[in-house]
């Protein structure tokens, strides 16, 4: 007679009243190991669809050249960080990088109200440095410029994914512009009125006309990604780590919102630069003004929600807001008509928030759903979202800095969700 057998007999033997205690237990200590193994997961990432071995890195970066305008030190120089997500050497034995490193993750925490134990929650899959990959000629190179407030962490997937098919990825924060930029030395620099002049701007403009962002700001976002490509030169030529392994005839740029904006103003002046993404991003009156000469694709939003506590606060209405969103609308329709490598694509569901990667999976992933509450991100599902954004991304840049155009031609089979506005090249 075996083990489980004797367990049997002995538990029919018991009362009904026993027999239903230990039912229950059973099942308490089944939940029980069931929600620790789901907090234990947190919120994973979907893995990157690439060949590549994802690593990254961080640099300081001071532009010596530009006083820092949004601070109220006037001997302050302008300062970023980027970090750089790259393929890494497929034989590299590091470490799985956290999601942010202690002091990123404090100050976004205090700056959100959120508990800094929640982007321990955020399971990526970049490695802590390790070796970057070598390639004839280097890997094309990709900059990437965030949403308005929004530090570019909460991108990650989306970097990642686009990495792990040979791209450098090389994401921007701006400090005074974004929720926190946190430096090497321990500083962290928290968001501030000077550096959301553009968000202030559009909610307090007299007119839907002006209710653009100003081009202070956005001349200084621009001046941040430019600077960056010269820095990248300087890698290229003496970082122990970057050094040989970025194709500097190869840059692309793309962002989302306010960074989208950004990506399409550089464009248009930065020869450097060879294609760009817009995504659900306005566009500066000063892009406005003429088209654009290379490739550039606009990814937009279904789903628009007017802010009606915005709103009240600024004394506007819901036709004022209406009326902006009709004149950005023809704006940018002009700019994409003029635009002679131009594309635009709707992603039906979507809302702005939706293309912010991590946000949309923490959205769609119980229990944590929870840290997006208020976050408006649309009806499509968060990883369906994500999945798709990556695929347009990444078959955007295949195209376009590779030559490579299969995954890119194959989108509109791959995700309906995708309406056709002018024609995705």
């Amino acid at each position: 007679m075996d083990f489980g057998t004797t367990l049997y007999q002995r538990f029919m033997k018991l009362s009904r009243w026993r027999k239903l205690a230990l039912i229950v237990l059973a099942l308490v200590v089944a939940g029980s190991g069931t929600l620790g193994a789901i907090v234990w997961r947190g919120i994973p990432f979907p893995a990157p669809t690439g060949p590549h071995q994802v690593g990254r890195t961080s640099y300081h970066l001071i532009d010596a050249s530009r006083k820092e305008i949004f601070s109220d030190d006037p001997d302050d120089f302008r300062e970023l960080m980027i970090t750089v997500h790259y393929p890494a050497d497929d034989a590299s034995q590091a470490r799985r990088a956290p999601y942010a490193d202690t002091t990123l993750a404090r100050g976004i925490a205090e700056e959100v109200d959120t508990p800094s134990f929640a982007l321990g929650l955020m399971k990526s899959h970049a490695l802590e440095k390790p070796p970057c990959q070598t390639r004839d000629g280097g890997f094309p190179v990709v900059i990437f410029s965030p949403g308005l407030g929004v530090p570019p962490l909460l991108y990650t997937a989306t970097l990642e994914d686009l990495a792990s098919h040979g791209f450098v990825v090389v994401s921007v924060s701006h400090p005074y512009s974004i929720a926190v930029t946190a430096f090497p030395d321990g500083r962290v620099v928290a968001v501030n009125e000077a550096g959301l002049q553009g968000e202030l701007h559009h909610k307090t403009s007299g007119s839907p006309e002006s209710a653009g962002p100003p081009e202070g700001v956005g001349a200084v976002w621009v001046a941040d990604v430019r600077f960056v490509l010269d820095e990248l030169a300087r890698l290229n030529r003496d970082d122990k780590l970057l050094a040989g392994r970025l194709k500097l005839s190869r840059f692309g740029i793309f962002g989302h919102s306010f960074g989208g904006a950004t990506a399409a103003r550089a464009v248009q002046i930065d020869e450097r630069f060879r294609a760009g993404i817009n995504i659900d991003g306005t566009d500066f009156d000063a892009t406005a003004s003429s088209g654009i000469d290379l490739p550039m694709m606009w990814l937009e939003a279904e789903i628009r929600k007017i802010d009606d506590a915005a709103l009240a606060q600024a004394s506007k209405t819901r036709a004022w807001a209406e009326e902006a969103w009709r004149i950005h609308d023809k704006r940018a329709a002009d700019l994409q008509q003029s635009t002679p490598y131009g594309s635009r694509r709707l992603v039906r569901g979507a809302a702005h928030m939706t293309f912010a990667s991590d946000v949309a999976l923490a959205g769609s992933t119980w229990p944590w759903s929870w840290f997006a509450s208020g976050v408006d991100l649309g009806t499509i599902p968060g990883r369906r979202a994500v999945s798709l954004v990556n695929a347009c991304v990444v078959g955007f840049f295949q195209k376009h800095l590779e030559g490579q155009s299969q995954r890119l031609d194959g989108l509109a089979h791959e995700f309906p969700e995708l309406a056709l506005q002018m024609p995705l090249r």
